[in-house]
């Protein structure tokens, strides 16, 4: 899957996790981030029109750093490759951060 960022993002080095479900920060994301579908964005199930495709089918972006990493890999208990890192702060993430709040939670 490539990843074809949705957001503006932030440098990242080749970072990896340990594979125990952590970020690189620190931030356990497998109970502590938001999902982005297959095409990068933040999923808000609760406004899409049809179905979506599995989460596994996409990403999950931690919500202490925003960096992002493939569902899949994230949940296989390997060490795993960031993909992106999402700048938190910017205008286009905080909007739809807020709508993934508002409908997801």
């Amino acid at each position: 899957m490539t990843f074809a960022p949705a957001y503006l993002t932030l440098p990242t080095a080749h970072e990896v996790t340990t594979g125990d479900g952590k970020c690189v920060c620190g931030n356990y994301v497998m109970d502590d981030s938001s999902a982005a579908g297959p095409d990068g964005r933040l999923s808000n199930q609760m406004l899409a029109p049809e179905p979506r495709l599995s989460p596994d089918a996409g990403y999950s972006v931690c919500n202490d750093c925003g960096r992002v990493y493939v569902n899949d890999d994230l949940e296989s208990g390997e060490p795993t490759s960031v993909v992106a890192r999402y700048d938190l702060d910017s205008p286009d993430y905080l909007a739809a951060r807020l709508i993934y709040v508002q409908h997801n939670l």
